[in-house]
């Protein structure tokens, strides 16, 4: 690793992470590292502690001991909305979105501007929130879906908008 610190390498350190629940020890010391555009997968057996290592990241959980680092940003003392203000999200296998509306309005809906009290009661759909719209939809492959409404998006698409709409 030379001079580097884990902050500089990897965009998630998982560290000697360990969470007991009544003396039961369902993740133990485990460690593993994540770079900029890479991809891990946890598998393993029912039971064996995937969930409660997502859970822990997410903040869900709180270890028993350990450390997690998002971008050199210490997530293990952070409640769960902290996290995700820190870029960290999670998605389900079953999409969480508004399958009456089109895949702008539920873009639309997602605005940051519109996510307190009185920004939804003051919100405009201005240019700087269609823009932002169309931006979204192009990186996830729905640019030429807006019109569409939700419900009519195949399976992988749905996905793509949920995960647009973080």
């Amino acid at each position: 690793m030379g001079s580097r610190t884990l902050r500089e390498e990897f965009v998630l350190s998982v560290e000697g992470l360990t969470v007991s629940f009544d003396g039961f020890r369902a993740v133990n010391d485990l460690s593993f590292y994540v770079e900029e555009e890479e991809i891990r997968v946890i598998i393993g057996p029912n039971g064996a502690g995937k969930t409660t290592v997502l859970d822990l990241i997410c903040g869900r959980t709180r270890a028993t001991s350990g450390k997690i680092e998002f971008r050199g940003r210490d997530l293990t003392q952070l409640g769960e909305h902290a996290i995700v203000h820190a870029g960290v999200g999670r998605k389900f296998q079953n999409p969480s979105i508004y399958e009456d509306l089109t895949v702008f309005e539920n873009l639309e809906l997602s605005f940051p501007r519109g996510r307190s009290v009185f920004g939804a009661l003051f919100f405009n759909r201005d240019k700087e929130v269609v823009a932002r719209v169309h931006e979204i939809a192009d990186l996830t492959f729905l640019g030429d879906r807006l019109d569409v409404r939700a419900e009519l998006l195949s399976h992988g698409q749905k996905q793509w908008l949920e995960m647009a709409c973080c």
